[in-house]
């Protein structure tokens, strides 16, 4: 690795320096971190999860409100973490919001029957709809996959089912994990419950680590 890029990798490290530990109670190798520019600004990050070492997110699924009045759309990313052989294991998710129900899972596709896992990510956001608006934050996410063994560019996009139609798609995809890696962890931004007669929002951002181990 040169050595700008692991001066950024050790920045950023820094920056997501949480309680003491970069990853608390996870022992992971982590190389980057996925963000998008125009995610939700109200709320709290709350702490990361991780699937377990040698484990990265194969598929996901999403938590969503239906419209219902005071909406707020996307409330939980939910990372289904496989092998490297691409058997499914345990599923991990971040904070969360208290709305809507689960929906359908999506799981990378197999490329000559190599399995593939979730590197990029590209999140569709609603602007602020001002005092009187009835605002949602983010409303739906979709992820691209590539190949651990290769470090091939990510080819395959998954898009699980439930996302609502308000807001519009980040204009770029988030930047991708470096080769021989792919997402490992979630850090997601929430807005809890506001109050019955408050707008509510529920998840506003989020961030993904990439891991090599």
């Amino acid at each position: 690795m040169e050595k700008s890029r692991f001066s950024a990798i050790a920045l950023l490290v820094l920056l997501e320096y949480v309680g003491g530990s970069l990853v608390p109670h996870e022992d992971r190798s982590v190389v980057d971190l996925l963000h998008v520019c125009d995610g939700g600004r109200w709320g709290e990050w709350h702490s990361p999860k991780f699937c377990p070492q040698s484990t990265y997110a194969i598929g996901y699924y999403i938590q969503v409100e239906t419209p219902d009045g005071d909406d707020t759309a996307l409330n939980n990313i939910m990372l289904m973490c496989g092998c490297r052989d691409g058997s499914v294991g345990v599923t991990v998710s971040s904070g969360f919001g208290p709305f809507g129900s689960s929906n359908k899972h999506m799981l990378c596709p197999r490329v000559s029957g190599e399995a593939q896992f979730m590197v990029e990510f590209l999140l569709k956001v609603q602007p602020d709809q001002g005092l009187n608006g009835d605002n949602t934050a983010a409303n739906d996410i979709k992820f691209k996959c590539g190949s651990l063994k290769t470090g091939s560019g990510a080819a395959s996009v998954i898009h699980a089912p439930g996302g609502t139609e308000w807001g519009n798609w980040s204009q770029t995809w988030s930047n991708r994990c470096p080769e021989h890696s792919a997402i490992c962890g979630i850090k997601t931004k929430i807005e809890s419950w506001q109050g019955s007669r408050t707008d509510d929002t529920s998840l506003k951002d989020v961030k993904f680590y990439c891991c090599d181990d």
